[in-house]
């Protein structure tokens, strides 16, 4: 994908004509918005999605995030925690629907990146939006106030020691609030078998922070959908939803089988899909 740099004007039209994450995702790939360095850092953390965005893989990211916005539809100004923000596109996005967002992540370049890109965005759109970085392990997050909603995209697989990060989880999330994860499929065999020759058996390694901080990371350490169900119910927290999307790769060979895909997410099959997002609500 070939990007542009692009006016205050232009962009402020462009993002008027977002429709969902996926065309809010499209404007920061299309355009230049950020400084060289920055921008750098954004390039690499979507290579895939500049090399390619097509249809089917627009469909796939946003059906990500599907649950989570549903719910913020019926709770206008609920206070979210994301874990795990990367590059913040998810936490804007929901701030940009009126959600109070808190998120957090290890990485300081990621921290400062995420953080000018909400200042790009709010220059553009000519308003403050309610969404937070922080620099910070959820095992560290010190938060007196409930969330009704904690989100990880992406995020589950790499969060260390488990038990402890899922008592965490549940800890910082209100008695009624939801709890949206979604995750890569610890079912799909062929996963399984692509992971294991890049990491073997090594499932876990320690990360040295900017600060000298060793902060424990999962390597790619996956997870069943049925098994992350049942780490939850163990707290209290009740299984709403469990749904299966996407099986191919992002490869334009593959853009013309989107419906072969949802076809396959309405059988016996959908378990084998490559990706899950799994819904829990705390007992209350």
């Amino acid at each position: 994908m070939i990007f542009v740099s692009v006016d205050s004007r232009t962009l402020h039209s462009r993002l008027a004509r977002v429709e969902d994450i996926s065309d809010f995702l499209s404007v920061w790939l299309e355009y230049r918005l950020l400084e060289s360095s920055d921008q750098e850092i954004f390039d690499d953390y979507y290579k895939s999605y500049r090399r390619f965005f097509g249809e089917r893989m627009r469909a796939a990211y946003s059906e990500q995030i599907k649950e989570t916005v549903k719910i913020l539809e019926t709770q206008p100004g609920a206070r979210v925690l994301e874990v795990g923000f990367g590059l913040g596109t998810e936490s804007l996005w929901l701030g940009l629907q009126g959600a109070t967002v808190v998120a957090i992540d290890i990485s300081k370049h990621y921290q400062e990146t995420a953080t000018r890109r909400k200042q790009i965005l709010e220059k553009s759109i000519g308003r403050q939006l309610d969404c937070e970085f922080r620099r910070v392990s959820i095992l560290d997050l010190d938060e007196k106030a409930g969330f009704d909603l904690i989100w990880a995209e992406q995020a589950f697989h790499h969060l260390e020691p488990r038990e402890a990060v899922v008592d965490k989880i549940v800890s910082l999330v209100k008695p009624g609030g939801h709890i949206v994860i979604s995750e890569v499929n610890a079912l799909n065999p062929f996963l399984q078998v692509q992971l294991f020759l890049a990491r073997g058996l090594n499932m876990y390694f320690t990360h040295v922070d900017e600060d000298g901080n060793e902060i424990l990371i999962g390597r790619e350490r996956i997870i069943t959908a049925y098994r992350l169900k049942q780490i939850f119910a163990r707290r209290r927290v009740r299984c709403k939803s469990i749904r299966y999307f996407r099986i191919f790769p992002n490869h334009p060979i593959f853009d013309s089988f989107g419906k072969v895909e949802q076809l396959l997410a309405q059988n016996w099959l959908a378990p084998l899909q490559t990706h899950f997002n799994y819904v829990g609500q705390r007992e209350g």
